[in-house]
């Protein structure tokens, strides 16, 4: 478990995240529409949270040329949201044969939540996350 999410909780280990980014010239916007100090969450959802928004870091970084990422958390009375959205050159490939984005899926229906990607080339790509609070936590 990344250390900051022990010892600073979840928006810490985020911002850390984005932080050991900064030099590959892409501006991140990180933003929170709730307290994630009071997340109903458990660390070890919030762990799995955590790798699936590396993972989509990790790709848009890598694969999509943008110079733009913006990440919005926000919840509901019953789940919590997380919209990540870069600039890139767009059409996210979804194909569930690649490994990370496989990951990505396996760790959230875990949580009982969705991962949705909305892309289109040259359009740059979001990410929408949905995360239902009142789900029986399963490791995957």
């Amino acid at each position: 478990m990344p250390r900051a999410i022990t010892d600073q909780g979840f928006a810490a280990a985020l911002e850390s995240l984005v932080e050991s980014y900064s030099n590959n010239d892409i501006q991140f916007t990180l933003k929170y529409d709730y307290d994630p100090q009071n997340s109903p969450l458990t660390k070890q959802q919030l762990l799995n949270l955590y790798r699936v928004v590396q993972e989509a870091i990790n790709n848009a970084v890598k694969h999509s040329g943008c110079s733009r990422i913006r990440i919005h958390l926000s919840q509901t009375d019953r789940k919590l949201v997380v919209h990540i959205q870069d600039n890139g050159r767009g059409y996210y490939h979804t194909s569930s044969t690649k490994f990370g984005i496989q990951s990505m899926k396996t760790r959230l229906e875990a949580l009982g939540g969705t991962i949705m990607f909305d892309s289109e080339a040259g359009g740059g790509t979001t990410i929408r996350i949905s995360i239902p609070f009142a789900h029986n936590f399963k490791a995957p």
